[in-house]
């Protein structure tokens, strides 16, 4: 009877999961999808929409999908099987961002479209790691700083990276061993200090 029907249509219906992950944040970073569930897809869609500031790059696993973001894409970005059978699941697609310059916490989002084979397209957020944090990724520029001490011929200079003294400014010997806080006897004659990395 009417139970049994539904209980048909019930099991040929397909349930689909998918888990972002971010990879290690530099010029680049790429952010895998995977996808899980039970049943046969007839189509597939990722929409992903890019914090701005960033682009895409390129596919590193494309899980031979039929359209795929072109290079330099902002904004909403799509993958979209349709035409070629979708893969086997589980399964895993990767793609390559550009990261921008500017530090901050950017936020991910996106969703998976699908449809089985004699169904209506269903839709769900993409779960897991939505936030990136990008940090400043050139060097810090070496630093020095002196405190005069209070007999007047000690000067303590505090530095970091490498210590270099000179005579004139214009010839530079490294100060070999020299640790921060280094301290030197300003009754001996007059020297200049700097330090590089």
């Amino acid at each position: 009877g009417v139970e049994a029907v539904a209980a048909a249509a019930s099991e040929s219906a397909v349930e689909i999961n998918a888990r972002r992950t971010i990879g290690e944040v530099g010029d680049t970073v790429d952010i895998s999808i995977t996808i899980t569930g039970e049943g046969t897809l007839a189509s597939l869609s990722l929409k992903e929409i890019l914090p701005e500031g960033w682009s895409f790059n390129s596919m590193v696993e494309d899980g031979g999908m039929d359209i795929k973001p072109e290079a330099g894409a902002t904004g909403n970005l799509e993958f979209l099987w349709f035409m070629s059978e979708v893969p086997e699941l589980p399964f895993t697609v990767t793609y390559r961002v550009n990261a921008p310059k500017k530090e901050g916490i950017y936020e991910w989002d996106g969703e998976i479209i699908w449809a089985g084979l004699s169904e209506e397209p269903e839709q769900r957020m993409i779960e897991g790691e939505n936030s990136v944090t990008v940090t400043n990724t050139g060097e810090e520029a070496p630093e020095l700083s002196f405190i005069l001490e209070d007999d007047g011929n000690t000067l303590i200079l505090n530095f970091t990276g490498t210590l270099y003294e000179s005579e004139d400014t214009v010839n530079w010997t490294e100060v070999k061993g020299a640790e921060s806080p280094f301290k030197v006897d300003i009754t001996q004659g007059k020297k200049f200090y700097r330090c590089a990395q």
